[in-house]
């Protein structure tokens, strides 16, 4: 015999004599109610084509076992999820129906008559609350009364049908399926808008819907961020240091709402067992180098996270790693730059008045001027470095392909200003002709005789040339009378280039 299942009332429990069953006419629809799609568990969208496959061949009044669901989704051209195989397989109904029977929709039992396996039979149930086999602690599905369709009649049983049974061997899945619709809604009772529960069309009604709770509403939630603090035992203001420990993390670490709400239980429960403090040590254990998604190595640190004890034993013994604080010491404030005691307030305006300067990409708001300025001061005077052109070129050289030119500017230009290199004046060389002790007199020239300057050659263009004895100044005329030379081996005396020149030409002997 085929049977449904409903709700028990004074009319199930009546005796059904076999002459019973509906008349010659269209069978009802078929009632899709919000629990199915919602809150239901069913993630892979076949579960949810399966269970619609096994609601209308029950309302036909034919067994949909796995085979007869299969053969169904088949004739309709449903293809295989991976898209290479053609259409949806025998293995992917098997797995659809275990989670169906996992959420409470079907259930599955079976007849063990002498010893053997017996007939493996379905039972069908719109809501799983009805379902001996399946409780609130065994799958997801829940409820929704906001969209429950209702009728005008006080009570809505169907009458008994009959069925044929297909045998199938126990292979685990196969069986004859049963309908059994139940109610999962306490004090309603399933109807269709438009007919009464006997199947006999009357004039009904269907409830407008009311508009679904919101997750951080639902206190039923199965998500362990849903919950309070009070109800996890944990105190409230460690809760919310967590949180605000898990939002502060720098850079791609920083936590958004969600993945706040999720961690912070975790993270204060966890710490507090281990004897970590919600403080600046902790923010730099989690966040450690990884070449891992920080996200997930995240949840991995705070889940596996080690006693505060080791880790700063392992730290201490460490030389190049920073040890952690004592656990009674409070934690240090995080400075970005250190700021300079006693700097002169002069160099600190001269400093400010060089970082307003710069340039593109180097421009700074005056916030970060004034910041950096007494850095620049204190760091220019230790390394002999003057407030002019040199040094504002030498913060703006090479900007490369950085992205943040203030960190860089503050971090490696400022931070690591190396000291102004100015080598003393070399004295002249014995036997150095006049022109080549004059360039040895400059502290930043290295070569010689790059161009001429009034009759000397000079390398200087950054500044002018000292006067050095014995080499006329800039438009002056050689002393004493010239004399030109009688050959080549004679000795030039002139010091002005043409006369050189003039020498060289001269026709050997």
């Amino acid at each position: 015999m085929f049977r449904l299942h409903h709700p028990p009332d004074d009319f199930a429990s009546r005796q059904i004599t076999p002459a019973a069953g509906f008349g010659a006419e269209p069978l009802p629809p078929v009632s899709v109610h919000p629990h199915m799609v919602f809150g239901s568990g069913l993630t892979d969208p076949l579960d949810t084509l399966a269970l619609l496959h096994c609601l209308f061949l029950a309302a036909s009044g034919r067994p949909f076992s796995v085979a007869d669901v299969l053969a169904s989704l088949r004739a309709e051209g449903v293809t295989a999820a991976n898209d290479r195989s053609g259409l949806v397989g025998r293995d992917a109904v098997r797995g659809s129906f275990r989670r169906l029977e996992a959420a409470g929709f079907i259930r599955r039992h079976q007849s063990n008559e002498k010893g053997s396996f017996g007939k493996v039979a379905y039972e069908l149930y719109q809501h799983p609350i009805y379902n001996p086999d399946w409780s609130a602690q065994n799958g997801p599905a829940t409820a929704f009364p906001q969209v429950t369709p209702g009728t005008s009649m006080p009570s809505a049983v169907r009458p008994a049908e009959t069925s044929k049974t297909a045998g199938h061997t126990a292979d685990g899945i196969d069986g004859d399926g049963i309908a059994g619709p139940g109610n999962a809604v306490a004090g309603q009772l399933d109807k269709t808008a438009g007919h009464t529960g006997d199947g006999i069309a009357g004039p009904g009604f269907v409830a407008p819907p009311n508009p679904p709770r919101r997750e951080e509403e639902d206190s039923s939630s199965p998500n362990p961020s849903a919950a309070t603090a009070g109800a996890s035992g944990i105190d409230p203001s460690r809760l919310a240091a967590a949180s605000e420990l898990l939002a502060g993390l720098p850079g791609r670490w920083a936590c958004g709402r969600k993945t706040v709400r999720e961690l912070s239980p975790l993270l204060a429960e966890t710490a507090a067992a281990q004897g970590w403090k919600l403080d600046r040590a902790l923010a730099t254990h989690l966040t450690r180098r990884t070449r891992k998604e920080p996200m997930g190595v995240l949840r991995e640190r705070i889940e596996d996270l080690p006693r505060f004890s080791s880790v700063r034993a392992v730290s201490a013994a460490s030389p190049r790693q920073e040890p952690l604080p004592v656990a009674a010491d409070p934690a240090p404030a995080v400075a970005s730059s250190p700021a300079p005691s006693a700097v002169d307030p002069s160099a600190v305006a001269q400093a400010l008045e060089l970082l307003l300067s710069l340039t593109e990409p180097w421009t700074l708001s005056p916030e970060s001027a004034q910041r950096l300025a007494p850095v620049l001061a204190a760091k220019a005077l230790e390394r002999g470095w003057a407030f002019d052109g040199e040094l504002r070129e030498k913060l703006m050289q090479n900007p490369g392909g950085a992205h943040n030119h203030e960190l860089l500017l503050e971090t490696h230009r400022i931070g690591r200003l190396p000291y102004r290199k100015k080598a003393p004046a070399r004295p002249s060389r014995p036997g150095a002709l006049p022109q080549q002790a004059a360039i040895d007199a400059c502290p930043r020239c290295d070569a010689w005789g790059q161009y001429e300057v009034d009759g000397r050659f000079a390398l200087c263009r950054h500044e002018p040339l000292p006067d050095v004895a014995g080499v006329p100044a800039q438009g002056s005329a050689p002393d004493g009378p010239e004399t030109r030379p009688d050959s080549v081996g004679a000795v030039v005396s002139s010091r002005n280039l043409t006369d050189l020149l003039d020498a060289l030409r001269q026709p050997a002997l």
